[in-house]
């Protein structure tokens, strides 16, 4: 069976313990790291891998035009990246392990995500925009993260049941 390449963003605390996890796989193989951070050379030097500030430098290295190197999959597809192809069922009644997908390429814009995220912002504070995601959506997005890093720091499962508070 071939090994599934995957790359790590970030090599922080989450990050690192998702490079043991992939490094400990039969079923994938860690090809790089992507991490503009101080301490992320010390953990490229340690795995053996490229590292990456970030991830259009990854995407912009060279490979074949038909080769992907991740496929993200769904219960209504699946994108497969760099080559942006979409598998896809027309409609949730259509999903079927006997009925074939939409087939389609994804349209991208290769921009920097930090960047674009900064004009938006910038954007919203002037009035000519409206933000992309609500007070509550960004509270409850925190309140995951941290609860991702007490996860990761303690080892422990923590609940996160009492993330329904109003805002």
């Amino acid at each position: 069976m071939r090994q599934l390449q995957l790359a790590v963003a970030g090599a922080g605390l989450i990050g690192r313990r998702h490079i043991d996890l992939i490094q400990d796989s039969d079923r994938c193989r860690l090809a790089a790291i992507v991490d503009p951070g101080p301490g992320a050379a010390e953990a490229a030097v340690t795995a053996h891998l490229p590292l990456y500030r970030s991830l259009g430098e990854l995407f912009e290295n060279p490979s074949y035009d038909d080769e992907d190197r991740h496929v993200i999959a769904g219960d209504m597809g699946s994108l497969s990246v760099p080559t942006m192809r979409v598998k896809r069922y027309a409609s949730m009644q259509e999903r079927s392990w006997w009925k074939p997908f939409e087939p389609g390429v994804a349209g991208i814009d290769r921009a920097d995500p930090l960047k674009r995220q900064l004009a938006h912002f910038c954007d919203v504070v002037a009035g000519s925009a409206q933000p992309l995601v609500t007070v509550y959506d960004g509270l409850q997005n925190l309140r995951i993260t941290e609860a991702i890093a007490e996860a990761a720091r303690t080892g422990a499962v923590v609940d996160t049941g009492r993330l329904s508070a109003i805002v």
